[in-house]
């Protein structure tokens, strides 16, 4: 087969590009009894901005493809096939380097003379997609922590931000595909499947990835192409304008090419050259990782976050922890198991494509694809979630011309996602219920038998007229107590004069000795000066604590290296906190633009913070972030094992301000976890 030709990203809706090993896949459960298919899991992406980079940033740059070999230059295909359209750019690379580099690996003979082994369940498109990314500054990796990250070696994660580094993450949540449904209408055969994103949920806290080599893809091996165009194709456009010249590791050779070692979480700065006019071109720094052989880890196993937490036991519930929180997406990736059912041993989760749910805003320059956000449901500002479904409808075509389906995409299916899950989990309470009452019913009839038997007992009635007349007895003594009328009614009176007494405030001459067991607590006050009466008074306004500044001048500093030490006299950033709600403001500021990040630290060593404590900040004068970023650290004493102020209780870019004079408020979620959420107010 030849490489697929593709359209460019739809203007308006989504888009699915296929993987040719996921149609093989389908085709060998035609062929093979025991082979099975089965669409299994989801991964939402959100694929960074396509700009020059700036502090390492993983900006998508489309020529940047051949640059890890260092070979790139202004003349190569790949530096001056590119438009000022990023709706075509991403359908171009993806085809003319992704698609064309898996169709190689499934048709030609590798640099060992080896074929294709397609015994292996395990395909090479999800790798070959990583591969694609990170060779376009998309993405890059480090090793995971395996003291509260993994629970094995081997394992790895996307990079955090750190200084001078401007990394944000790419993969946002990992989901189950729960419904899929085959249908036939008008004479044609589809398949259904739901994609949905719960309300409860926010983002997957953390992604993990691992390698995998096997005799299809496997450290060292290179690939080479016939000529300078896609495999099996001519030079020119195709019929949807796309360039039929193929994207390589290596232009010079014609060759996709793997590195020596799987799992080298190290990066290789070079430089990608943008020329779409001839002549010397635009050299552009970029970071490109040296990993190879990725694939996402699915597997709650290999969580120690799940793991270690005797509440978690799968994704989905570490998607609906307190630790999780919103995201925006752009991109879906959509898995599918393959097994035999003879031998459930021989198992594989592959990449069957990639949907593109929306199209490119096209800037000057930047571009952007468009985004969604998913809020999760804030149980203390009760703001409200929301909830995403999607469903593709598959219709599979034998045209080489294409990625190999026709896919529809419903918009309309949040709704009706949300009330199918609303329903099912309203079944399953009431099979819950019939359950529970039966187990009830079961108990009732035991507790009657027992009843009876114990009832008509001879020793059993013998002893209950023994109690009834022990009853007896002692009714008729209270009768002989209270025989006078007036001394019952005087008793009550007196007990209701005491009660109300109390009730209004009035201490009764026969407890004032004890009063002085009413002391004042934090916000609280006690008010004697009413002979017998407390008053109890509530000090507290909105804002308890005025919180200070502990620099030299009292006010935040922007000067370079500021707060990194907190116990700095003139630049240590340390703002004092203290009981119930917060309030501080930034006056005095001599400079309104940052020389390097903004550190804010918050000392909770007089009082720890407590689950709904906050602290507003309110900028008074003008802060200019330009490529810095606000961050924001607290733990003074260390309580976590991170060194002080080793918490980090968020980060905030100037995309995430809305005016040069911002307002922050700061809610503590969850001490236990030091779990806070960031509001920008203004």
């Amino acid at each position: 087969m030849a490489t697929p030709l593709l359209q460019p990203l739809k203007v308006q809706g989504g888009t699915f590009y296929t993987f040719a090993s996921a149609a093989q896949d389908i085709s060998k459960t035609f062929t093979d009894d025991n082979a099975r298919f089965v669409f299994s899991k989801y991964a939402l992406l959100d694929i960074p901005k396509v700009k020059q980079p700036t502090d390492s940033s993983n900006t998508i740059v489309w020529q940047a493809l051949d640059a890890f070999g260092g070979g790139a230059t202004a003349s190569s295909a790949i530096a001056q096939d590119f438009t000022d359209d990023n709706n075509r750019n991403f359908a171009q690379a993806f085809q003319s380097y992704a698609l064309n580099f898996e169709q190689l690996v499934l048709a030609s003979r590798n640099n060992l003379n080896e074929t294709y082994d397609s015994d292996i369940l395990a395909t090479s498109s999800e790798r070959i997609f990583w591969h694609f990314l990170k060779n376009v500054n998309g993405i890059r990796w480090q090793d995971a922590n395996t003291t509260n990250e993994a629970n094995f070696d081997g394992f790895y994660r996307e990079e955090t931000p750190s200084a001078g580094i401007n990394y944000k993450s790419v993969v946002k949540y990992l989901g189950d595909i729960e419904l899929i449904n085959n249908i036939s209408k008008g004479g044609q055969s589809y398949s259904e499947i739901y994609i949905h994103v719960p309300t409860s949920h926010g983002n997957t806290p953390l992604v993990l990835f691992n390698t995998s080599a096997d005799k299809n893809y496997k450290p060292g091996i290179t690939w080479e192409g016939e000529d300078d165009y896609i495999y099996k194709r001519s030079s020119g456009f195709s019929t949807f304008g796309l360039n039929n010249d193929a994207f390589y590791d290596d232009m010079s050779t014609n060759q996709y090419v793997l590195g020596p070692t799987f799992g080298l979480s190290t990066n290789v700065g070079t430089t990608a050259y943008i020329n779409t006019g001839g002549g010397v071109g635009t050299p552009v720094d970029v970071l490109i990782s040296n990993m190879e052989g990725v694939k996402l880890v699915f597997d709650p196993e290999n969580y120690f976050p799940i793991t270690n937490n005797p509440e978690l036991d799968t994704i989905n519930d570490f998607n609906a922890s307190v630790v999780s929180g919103d995201f925006s997406f752009n991109t879906c990736l959509v898995y599918y198991d393959t097994y035999d059912i003879s031998n459930p041993e021989l198992f594989a989760r592959n990449l069957y494509g990639i949907l593109v749910i929306d199209d490119y805003e096209n800037g000057i320059s930047e571009s952007s694809l468009k985004g969604f956000t998913k809020f999760k449901p804030n149980a203390v500002t009760k703001l409200n979630g929301n909830s995403y479904g999607l469903k593709l409808n598959l219709k599979f075509d034998t045209s080489n011309d294409n990625v190999g389906v026709e896919t529809v995409i419903r918009e309309d299916l949040t709704f009706g996602m949300d009330l199918f899950a609303d329903a099912s989990v309203r079944l399953q309470e009431s099979a819950d219920m019939f359950l529970t009452q039966k187990l009830d019913l079961i108990n009732i009839e035991n507790r009657v038998n027992n009843l009876e038997k114990y009832y008509f007992s001879q020793d059993t009635i013998n002893l209950l007229d023994e109690k009834v007349n022990a009853l007896e007895a002692g009714l008729n003594n209270a009768q002989l107590n209270f025989a006078s009328d007036t001394t019952l009614l005087d008793l009550i009176r007196n007990n209701s004069t005491n009660i109300n007494d109390i009730l209004t405030g009035k201490v009764n001459v026969n407890l004032t000795y004890n009063t002085d067991v009413v002391r004042a607590g934090e916000g609280i006050s006690i008010d004697y000066s009413v002979p017998n009466q407390i008053s109890v008074k509530n000090k507290n306004q909105e804002y308890s604590t005025f919180a200070i500044c502990l620099n030299a001048d009292s006010y935040l500093e922007y000067s370079v290296g500021n707060g990194t030490i907190p116990g700095a006299t003139a630049d240590g950033n340390r703002i004092l906190i203290g009981p119930f709600s917060n309030y501080f403001r930034n006056v005095g500021a001599t400079s309104s633009t940052l020389f390097d990040n903004l550190t804010i630290n918050l000392d909770d060593t007089n009082y720890t913070w407590k689950k709904g404590q906050t602290l507003r900040i309110v900028f008074e004068n003008d802060i200019d972030l330009d490529t810095y970023q606000i961050n924001i650290k607290t733990d003074s004493q260390n309580t976590k094992g991170f060194g002080n102020y080793g918490i980090s209780v968020g980060n905030l870019t100037v995309a995430d301000l809305v005016t040069t004079k911002p307002i922050l408020d700061i809610i503590c979620v969850d001490p236990a976890s030091y779990t806070f959420y960031i509001d920008v107010i203004k």
